[in-house]
């Protein structure tokens, strides 16, 4: 029952400092800047959760991690804050294999130390906050460390599996990952107890290291379709800072002293910052200090811990990245937590006083840990306060001065999002003189659309435009000196916020884009359209149609067939020829006022249209056109459309109907704006229609001008000009349809009247037309047009 309890309390102690761990490495997690590695592994993941392998294959050695981030979907919102969640869970594991290993090295209240130094270490708490693919290695690591403690005891043969497992995971997260090979082999050198069972030990181990290969060879057999391509960096050694040790492979004594100097020049530095150097002491002091029966325990942690060590000072290029040796982090905890219980035994035993020895022993182990702990006080800077912490000058160049740091990032990306949440319409930040994967990292992939300066058609610019997306510029200026040019000539932008960097040398900058230049226009239209020169033939074509005689306005979208048609039409001074639209994207407004103004000087304009849609999707020129002027034909060449149109004018005559088309179209009335007519001049009429009720058919309009059995002019097509089919006509809605008809130039004076009437497209049957006064027909007749020489 006694020993029940005392588990409980064990296991109840552990959970509360794993807590305090996972807590302390999840607060405030946007508070530490963005690392360049974080953004290129967010990234990598990123791509993988959406099967799109444009990563390095294994994603350079880290691809357990992409592949353990992506099953989060780290798209958004938030992706950074997520990716890092996922290490600091995963890390866990290390704190509780501190404490299992600590517990192994004595006694719970051992373990209960080591993961309390474990959770509050600055340099696990500053890494495992992080998305890199060292705390993963050292997590499953760390794992591999307790089953190998664990697969020395009798009947544990089965724990070869886990083994396994966690060693394929750590070499999987980072191929560094194979250090904690070094392990096993001490655990047969020193925990076997015997030649034979140093014999069993090894052939465990074996087993346990094959089957790691195959699991790791598994799973990238599993996932070798995403693998990525190869960018020659595994094959050639040419990742991060660390190198073929010169001596090794070069021969070169001189440059390998020179690496050794360079490592302990800078060791100081991190290990002041990240361990805290009681802690080191203490750790180093647990093998001697130990009792005779833990020393092969200690021999077991310390060796391969330090024989890891000796590779990396010896391939250390000039600097050397302190989270390549978190993997020290779990076995100095656990030693030094050791030999804080063994210092507090051994100062018992030194008393005299048996009666007070057990104060004694507590009062130097409490103190001892108290200090390990106060001296890790760096921890909770790091946590909340990232950027007063002390940091090794690699560190805080990386995080907070360096040009690719992310500091003052997370505020610009934020301001955007908070802004543009338009998921139709999303908003495009271009990173210009940016690390495009630091800045990347804070934005919500799936609400913003994110590129690199140099990473994007210049013509996409046009398209964001025509779609409606705000588009910004993020950049890095120098403070007092003149910003680097734009990625793309022509851009008229508005700043919107500055923000001073940690280094104070320079300030992000964010801008948005609120137009284009005439020459960037140009641009954009020729890249979007036809371009007029392929053309030549139908604009030929298209001049030699127009009237040699009489003023005539020809308007053109897009802009860019005045190129075309200017020269050709140079000879004809009665033919004045304007563009209309010449914005991007189309500014509906200025296009309505500017055709206003041009209609109003002109009775007659014809409109050439190319691709009018690719600019103008709805169609607005042309709706324009409709709805104020009166439609009169329509010519093509080749894929260049022109439509002519007659000018507005006051009414002259007003026809009452009444009529009810089939059961759901009523004429109500039809207007004539034309006085008395001549040969050869246009009849303008506009058509009043209600819908009493909603109409699936696709009906046609005719109307005739007719004498007797003569049809002298004649109108047939759908309402406003094709744009208003009858089957998109809401109940009680109105609709005008107005348009013009060009009499012939023989045509005989006299009177004419109007025929007007529908039909099927499909079926071509006439609609039965129903009038006031109860007489029935296929179609109305009434006014009067006369016609005199």
């Amino acid at each position: 029952m006694l020993k029940s309890s005392s588990a409980f309390r064990f296991w109840l102690a552990s959970t509360a400092i794993v807590w305090l761990a996972l807590w302390i490495r999840l607060v405030n997690l946007y508070g530490l800047p963005v690392f360049v590695d974080e953004g290129n592994h967010l990234i990598w993941a990123q791509s993988f959760s959406t099967n799109n392998p444009v990563y390095p294959i294994f994603m350079d050695g880290k691809f357990l991690m992409g592949v353990l981030v992506a099953l989060f979907h780290p798209l958004g919102p938030g992706p950074l804050w997520l990716g890092r969640a996922v290490i600091a869970l995963f890390s866990i594991f290390s704190c509780a294999a501190c404490i299992q290993i600590g517990k192994q090295l004595g006694s719970p209240a051992i373990g209960l130390s080591a993961g309390l130094l474990y959770a509050v270490l600055p340099q696990a708490v500053f890494f495992e906050r992080q998305l890199l693919a060292d705390p993963l290695m050292s997590a499953f690591g760390s794992l591999a460390i307790v089953m190998t403690l664990q697969s020395t005891k009798a009947g544990r043969r089965w724990l070869i599996v886990p083994l396994a497992l966690s060693l394929a995971a750590a070499t999987l997260a980072k191929f560094f990952g194979l250090v904690y090979l070094g392990f096993p082999v001490a655990a047969i050198i020193f925990l076997a107890q015997s030649w034979r069972e140093r014999q069993q030990l090894a052939i465990r181990y074996g087993l346990a290291f094959m089957l790691a290969v195959v699991i790791a060879g598994g799973f990238l057999l599993i996932t070798s379709p995403l693998l990525g391509y190869n960018d020659r960096k595994l094959g050639s050694g040419g990742i991060g800072l660390i190198s073929c040790p010169p001596l090794l492979c070069n021969g070169d004594l001189v440059a390998q002293l020179q690496s050794f100097y360079e490592f302990g020049r800078n060791w100081p530095d991190w290990m002041s910052s990240y361990f805290n150097w009681l802690l080191v002491i203490l750790a180093l002091l647990a093998l001697p200090v130990s009792f005779s029966g833990r020393r092969k325990l200690c021999f077991f942690l310390l060796l391969p811990t330090l024989a890891a060590l000796i590779p990396f000072a010896a391939a250390t290029n000039g600097y050397f990245p302190n989270r390549y040796v978190i993997f020290m982090a779990v076995p100095l905890c656990a030693l030094a937590a050791a030999a804080v219980r063994t210092l507090s035994l051994r100062a018992q035993m030194l008393w005299p006083d048996k009666a007070r020895s057990s104060i004694i022993q507590f009062a130097v182990g409490g103190a001892l840990l108290t200090m390990l702990v106060a001296g890790s006080t760096n921890s909770v800077t790091i946590a909340f306060k990232p950027q007063r912490a002390a940091l090794p000058n690699l560190d805080y160049q990386g995080y907070f001065t360096a040009s690719y740091s992310g500091e003052g990032l997370p505020q610009m990306a934020f301001a955007i999002q908070a802004h543009d949440t338009n998921e139709q319409t999303p908003p495009v930040v271009i990173l210009t003189n940016v690390g495009y994967s630091s800045a990347a990292a804070y934005f919500d992939r799936t609400r913003v659309d994110v590129r690199a300066g140099n990473e994007f058609a210049w013509v996409e610019i046009g398209r964001w435009l025509f779609n409606g997306q705000t588009i910004y510029l993020l950049d890095d200026v120098p403070v007092g000196e003149s910003a680097p040019p734009d990625p793309i000539p022509g851009l008229q932008t508005e700043e919107i916020s500055r923000r001073l960097r940690q280094s104070t040398i320079s300030e992000f900058r964010l801008r948005k884009i609120i137009g284009v230049d005439s020459q960037l226009r140009r641009d954009i239209f020729r890249e979007f359209f036809i371009r007029p020169e392929k053309l030549a033939e139908d604009y030929l074509a298209l001049a030699n149609s127009l009237p040699q005689t009489g003023p005539l306005t020809l308007l053109v979208y897009p802009p860019t067939q005045l190129e075309a048609l200017t020269p050709l039409l140079a000879g004809h001074s009665s033919i004045t020829i304007r563009a209309v639209g010449d914005s991007w994207p189309l500014n509906v407004a200025e296009a309505e006022s500017e055709l206003l103004r041009l209609a109003a000087k002109n009775s007659e304009v014809r409109m050439v249209f190319l691709e009018e849609t690719k600019g103008d999707p709805n169609r607005a020129i042309e709706t324009w056109l409709n709805r104020h002027l009166f439609r009169l034909d329509e010519q093509w060449f080749g894929p260049v459309r022109v439509v002519s149109y007659a000018g507005d004018g006051a009414v002259a005559q007003t026809i009452p109907v009444g009529g009810q088309f089939g059961d759901a179209l009523t004429l109500e009335s039809v207007e004539v704006i034309d006085p008395p007519a001549h040969p050869g001049d246009v009849i303008r009429l506009r058509l009043n229609w209600r819908a009493d009720s909603a109409v699936s058919q696709q009906l046609r309009i005719f109307a005739h001008v007719f004498a007797g059995e003569g049809i002298a002019a004649q109108h047939d097509g759908q309402p406003a000009g094709e744009l208003r089919p009858t089957n998109t006509w809401q109940a009680g809605e109105r609709v005008v349809d107005q348009f013009a008809l060009r009499l012939p130039a023989d045509i005989q004076p006299g009177e004419y009247q109007l025929r007007i009437g529908m039909y099927d497209i499909n079926t071509q049957a006439r609609l039965p037309l129903r009038l006031p006064d109860g007489s029935s027909g296929e179609f109305f007749v009434g006014g009067q047009i006369v016609v005199s020489k």
